[in-house]
């Protein structure tokens, strides 16, 4: 490792340290009814220094984890924007009240779910068409 890259490790570490150190003081001042800390400054440097710690080592791992939930909430937000999407649709053209024209989605919930992941999907290439 160059010493160039070395002192901007170094420097990025401080930068990283001081920061959560004044997080600690922002969660002391705007927060104190909720974040309760007792010890004085060597508590808020000591905190800020766990605060950096866990960000640095646990928080990529526990993102790493939590990937499986992060896509199941996506898939169910895709899905119930969709099924949304659908639903305005039906209740917009029964609005309309034109003769002769009904729109409607049958087979209860699985028909839903069918037509709001195929209209997903169909939307998405579409985006991907136009692009």
């Amino acid at each position: 490792m160059s010493s160039e890259k070395h002192t901007h490790h170094i420097i990025r570490i401080i930068v990283r340290l001081v920061l959560n150190i004044g997080l600690v003081i922002f969660f002391l001042n705007y927060f104190g009814s909720f974040f309760l800390l007792e010890g004085g400054t060597k508590a808020i440097v000591l905190v800020g220094i766990v605060f950096a710690f866990v960000n640095w080592i646990v928080a990529p791992i526990l993102r790493v984890i939590s990937l499986p939930i992060k896509f199941f909430a996506w898939i169910i937000a895709f899905v119930l924007v969709n099924v949304i999407t659908m639903w305005f649709a039906v209740w917009f053209v029964d609005a309309l009240a034109v003769e002769g024209i009904s729109l409607a989605i049958d087979g209860g919930i699985i028909g839903w779910l069918t037509m709001s992941v195929i209209l997903g999907f169909c939307n998405w290439l579409v985006k991907i068409i136009l692009k």
